[in-house]
């Protein structure tokens, strides 16, 4: 939605609230700071921002006949195909109850 607000010009910078408050947006991730800014104009401040990763365990993919990590996603639903005829679960993903990641 951020980047239709910002192109709809919607959006009042923040910039003089954040120098008024003295806000430290150094607290920030500096990239992700950035994908609320437009034209040097800081439009939003971020929420939430989480790394994504994805982990492999060596010993249940030689167990499925897979020499490597995927290096691309659709060798990854290839593998996935494989861990499932192998009996074991393809992914599994963070979570915890009632943050809507479960």
């Amino acid at each position: 939605e951020f980047g239709r607000y910002a192109s709809g010009d919607i959006l009042e910078p923040l910039d003089n609230y954040i120098d008024m408050k003295s806000a430290d947006v150094q607290d920030f991730i500096a990239p992700v700071l950035r994908l609320y800014n437009k034209d040097g104009k800081q439009l939003a401040l971020p929420h939430f921002a989480a790394t994504q990763l994805l982990y492999y365990r060596p010993d249940l993919f030689e167990k499925a006949g897979i020499k490597r990590p995927p290096q691309t996603w659709e060798e990854f639903r290839n593998d996935c195909e494989l861990l499932k005829k192998a009996d074991i679960q393809c992914t599994a993903l963070r979570g915890q109850p009632d943050t809507g990641e479960n």
